[in-house]
């Protein structure tokens, strides 16, 4: 059934009790304070379908005393429970419970934890419909499984948060949701309807009086002992870098927070680490033209990034390399949030623009350093939405006190919420570059959008941009400027009663380049979903211009998703379709074959398997092909002791076989401290296995939270 919106704000208050004894953290409830709490059992099926309560029983309570709010779960699924050891972060192949947390009750921004039947556990930050992934809190947490039912303790200390600075009662907003994982059951506490436009102003009121404080002090060293050795040419020996340098082969670091007030935070940094914990999966692409996008794994730019969030991607943190330092302050007051960087990068890229556009050159980053700073503004406005200045400097430190180039770019932007289902969006900015050898650039350019949100009705939306060509945006991710883009969307989900859902949707979009190029597309996809299975078949037609080259030509693609049992998972990927290979202007055929799979032979044991097949057929020379065959196996010892290894090749008709293989032993009692042993090779298989670059690192952190 479908719930309308204007029900939900009536969800019954939760009042959170003092607790009047002790709660150790062991996955059983048998202490007499959880007897105290009013459970929470009325829970409702929000996903796939609407309506229905979930199989068995489901009771949370909600504690807390001066410094830490209590959560305890007890789950009776009627089946056997699905559950794995596993990293942190890597549960959403389990049965889970998840917690939402309105601090500031302002239906905008939140904390989300979610957590397994042992307590393994997953957060975010939620900001503005903004996912931040990479956000950690340091929460503790167990759980415990007897069959068909489990029990879990989860506690959140109050500084971990940040929420209104007053004394005496408060009111937050909370959601609880209970995954199902057998049949992608999702159920919620209060009722919540899905693809609302803003998730927490369907959260029940949450009555609670924590402690007058901020975070604290937080101070987090680190050191990295890595030694790297490299070949020039088959033949060569290894070249270690050895210990001649003592700050290369022991890199410390140190990260500190200290919470000004109880809702605004000073974060600092001296030489952060950047050892690549995980090897980043380098995607292929045989007709790529703009630079990828990496995520940041950074500790110091993931605190708070939320902050600096805008609509034009302002600031992407990895264009700052290799800071030497960096300061930020952010939080929040009342209707008003702010955020301020400051980071000194000693070595700046030059700038990532389409055809070698003018901007920042090899010449001008050469031995420089940048000083990049970065600030933001936002104010609340109109329920979930708001108004936000953006503003963000990068100046170009040459050594001998050269020349110097500089960059300063600023924006405007806006999201309003219009009714139930409605968001309008905006925003506008200006940019200027100067390369310090007398050339400056200025450019400018604007974005607006309406979107309704479908759920389990009509959605969709229309956008546009246009962009000035000589805008840049050398503190943020943009890879070409000088167009006007306009798309638009129109989709229907129902429910049919035979499957869970099916969307059928359109887009259309048409692209100009200022130089003359461009393209312009449509295509027709549906999406049909039943438990645990998932089908996407896409119909398009395309044309693509640039220079004096016109291709015309359709595609066609499908994907398939599902999960049959409780040990497999499989993604199969496959697409065709004419296009224009950039690299020679001429029309070619590109056919794409993606088959990845999961399996879970034991609850300790993660084998992940990626194939990958990429075809380049142009209309005068030769096919080109790729291949990638990737595996990563992880043993889970326990929740904080794991391992993995991942081995992966790559190779075809116009790029050199090569291999890359890596080993992590990792040891994790929470995020800031922990213990990681890694090695890295990389080699050619030309004729025979040649390897060109070793690396073996050890990284121990330890949070202090005094």
């Amino acid at each position: 059934m479908l719930l309308p919106l204007l029900l939900l704000p009536m969800a019954q208050a939760v009042d959170v009790a003092r607790m009047a004894g002790p709660i150790t953290i062991d996955g059983q409830l048998d202490e007499p304070a959880w007897s105290e709490a009013v459970p929470i059992t009325e829970f409702v099926r929000s996903s796939p379908t609407q309506g229905g309560a979930p199989p068995g029983l489901t009771e949370v309570r909600i504690l807390h005393d001066d410094s830490v709010l209590y959560i305890g779960v007890r789950v009776d699924h009627a089946r056997p429970v699905r559950y794995r050891w596993a990293p942190r972060e890597d549960l959403n192949q389990d049965d889970q419970i998840g917690i939402f947390l309105d601090t500031f009750q302002d239906q905008r921004a939140g904390y989300v934890f979610y957590l397994n039947p042992l307590g393994v556990q997953q957060d975010l930050r939620v900001n503005a419909e903004r996912w931040n992934f990479y956000w950690d809190a340091v929460i503790d947490s167990m759980g415990r499984v007897d069959g068909n039912t489990w029990e879990l303790e989860v506690a959140i200390p109050f500084r971990s948060l940040k929420y209104p600075a007053v004394d005496g009662p408060q009111e937050w907003g909370l959601i609880l949701q209970r995954i199902d994982i057998h049949d992608m059951g999702v159920y919620t506490f209060p009722i919540t309807e899905r693809h609302a436009p803003s998730v927490f102003s369907q959260a029940a009121p949450l009555r609670l009086e924590p402690p007058r404080r901020g975070s604290g002090l937080e101070i987090m060293p680190t050191v990295t002992a890595i030694q790297q050795g490299s070949r020039e040419a088959d033949g060569d020996p290894l070249e270690w870098t050895g210990f001649r340098q003592p700050l290369q082969a022991f890199r410390p670091s140190l990260d500190a927070r200290f919470g000004i007030t109880p809702n605004i935070g000073f974060t600092g940094t001296v030489n952060p680490d950047f050892s690549q914990v995980e090897n980043d999966e380098a995607p292929i692409d045989l007709n790529q033209r703009f630079a990828f996008w990496f995520p940041e794994q950074r500790p110091f730019f993931l605190d708070g990034f939320d902050l600096f969030e805008d609509r034009h991607e302002i600031l992407y943190t990895r264009s700052i390399v290799e800071p030497v330092g960096g300061a930020k302050v952010g939080g929040k007051e009342g209707r008003v949030s702010v955020g301020l960087l400051h980071a000194i990068d000693q070595s700046p890229r030059e700038s990532v623009h389409e055809h070698g556009a003018p901007g920042f050159g090899p010449e001008d980053v050469e031995g420089a350093l940048a000083a990049n700073s970065v600030a933001r503004v936002a104010v609340d406005v109109l329920g979930s939405g708001y108004v936000g200045l953006s503003f963000a400097d990068k100046r170009l430190l040459p050594p001998g006190g050269g020349p110097a180039g500089s960059h300063d770019i600023g924006g405007l932007d806006v999201r309003l919420p219009l009714g139930n289902r409605w968001i309008a969006a905006g925003g506008a900015l200006a940019s200027h570059t100067a390369d310090g050898h007398g050339d400056a650039l200025t450019g400018y350019g604007f974005s607006g959008e309406i979107t309704r949100f479908s759920g389990i009705d009509t959605g969709g939306f229309l956008r546009g941009m246009w962009s000035h060509p000589d805008l840049r945006m050398e503190t943020g991710f943009a890879t070409q400027t000088g167009l006007g883009q306009v798309s638009g969307r129109i989709d229907h989900t129902f429910e049919p009663g035979i499957v869970d859902t099916v969307m059928p949707f359109l887009e259309v979009e048409v692209r100009s380049e200022a130089d003359g190029d461009g393209w312009a597309r449509a295509q027709a996809q549906v999406e049909i979903h039943e438990g645990p299975h998932g089908l996407g078949v896409w119909y398009g037609h395309r044309r693509v211009w640039e220079d004096t080259i016109k291709v015309d030509g359709g595609y066609v693609g499908a994907w398939y998703w599902a999960r049959p049992t409780a040990w497999l998972e499989m993604n199969p990927v496959a697409y065709t379709g004419r296009v224009l290979d950039f690299s020679r202007l001429a029309p070619a055929q590109s056919t794409g074959l993606d088959f990845r799979f999961t399996l879970w032979p034991t609850r300790h044991i993660r084998l992940d398997t990626s194939i990958g097949q990429r075809w380049l057929d142009p209309e005068d020379d030769p096919v080109e092909r790729s291949t990638r065959l990737r595996g990563k196996l992880g043993y889970q010892f326990s929740r904080t002791l794991g391992a993995r290894l991942i081995g992966e090749y790559s190779g075809g008709t116009t790029l050199d076989d090569s291999f890359v293989g890596s080993a992590l032993l990792t040891w994790l009692l929470h995020p800031g401290t922990g213990l990681w042993l890694g090695y890295a090779e990389t080699g050619t298989l030309s004729g025979h296995y040649t390897v060109y670059d070793r690396t073996v690192f050890a990284k121990v952190s330890v949070l202090f939270r005094p």
